[in-house]
């Protein structure tokens, strides 16, 4: 075997060597790359994760708050059936009053009409009463109290007449005397006084508590004083009697 060969030789493994090498090289290189690529993607999952879990959270409390507007509109929606219910509860008692009246009414047009039949007075081309027939109805009704008046007080309304025409009150507990002056009929203990100062007064005289009758027409009081005279004086002193 010459150098020659040799040398091809040696030069053909250190070429293989070389490929190896490079090849080595190449694989170590891809791997790493592999392992950057995958470290790479864990750190975007990771941090994907961890956006999704705060996502989450945001969307718990979203929820939350939507759950509350969500019970707010139905409460509001409940509200408004309930203000609904409620217009038309009123509306129907309305309807029913009005009904109520409306029927009332159509009673008072049938009661008037029938006390229109029932008047004679009433004309039902001008549809009013006849002032004339209503003011000799008035007239009439009014000389005919008048009558019953006049018959009650002549012989119906309790008093008696007695021999000399004279009014005998007998259901007030008063009558005449022989001389025609009214007395009180003693219905207790002051009645027989209350007669004899009726008779004093009869006489053109007054009667004071003593039981005596004056000619000037003024009684006196229980000190002898006339009652038309002032019992007081300027200063409010009382004035003496005079005797």
């Amino acid at each position: 075997m010459d150098n020659q060969t040799l040398l091809l030789i040696i030069a053909a493994v250190i070429g293989v060597i070389i490929i190896i090498a490079i090849v080595a090289a190449l694989m170590k290189a891809s791997k790493k790359k592999e392992e950057q690529k995958r470290i790479e993607e864990e750190r975007r999952r990771e941090q994907q994760r961890r956006e999704a879990e705060q996502l989450r959270e945001e969307n718990k409390q979203h929820d939350i708050d939507v759950r509350q507007r969500e019970l707010d509109v139905e409460n509001r929606r409940l509200e408004a059936e309930k203000a609904r219910l409620e217009a038309d509860r009123k509306e129907s008692t309305i309807n029913r009053e009005e009904e109520q009246l409306a029927a009332e009414r159509e009673e008072l047009k049938r009661r008037e009409a029938k006390a229109n039949e029932l008047d004679p007075d009433f004309d039902e081309k001008s549809g009013k009463r006849s002032t004339a027939g209503a003011a000799g109805a008035a007239g009439a009704g009014a000389a005919g109290a008048t009558g019953a008046a006049h018959r009650d007080h002549d012989g119906h309304d309790g008093h008696r007449h007695d021999g000399l025409g004279r009014d005998d009150h007998r259901h007030d507990g008063l009558g005449r005397d022989e001389l025609g002056r009214d007395g009180h009929r003693q219905h207790d203990d002051h009645a027989a006084s209350g007669a004899h100062e009726h008779d004093a007064r009869a006489q053109g005289q007054e009667f004071d508590p003593r039981g005596q009758g004056h000619d000037h027409g003024q009684g006196l009081d229980t000190q002898g004083r006339d009652v038309q005279e002032p019992r007081f004086d300027e200063n409010g002193n009382e004035i003496p009697p005079r005797h």
